[in-house]
């Protein structure tokens, strides 16, 4: 899995998830908007935003184009 980044504010970006291969082509077609996935499409949003920012946890996914675009919001942890 590829991921595009793109700055929207401190606390808020735009990522598109791009599938590589055939089998995560596959996976996104079983993502409805039921809910029945949100865990496992918070997983990937997390991972794309994991090397802009670190220790952060997500607020809110917004799908812009379910399930590959999305303005994400997030909160960045405070470490001590």
């Amino acid at each position: 899995m590829k991921y595009y980044y793109q700055y929207v504010s401190p606390k808020s970006v735009r990522i598109e998830l791009i599938t590589e291969d055939k089998k995560e082509s596959e996976q996104f077609h079983e993502f409805d908007t039921s809910g029945a996935y949100d865990q496992e499409l918070k997983s990937l949003y997390s991972a794309a935003l994991l090397p802009y920012a670190a220790n952060s946890t997500i607020t809110k996914i917004n799908f812009m184009e379910f399930p590959k675009v999305a303005p994400v919001s997030f909160d960045k942890a405070v470490i001590e």
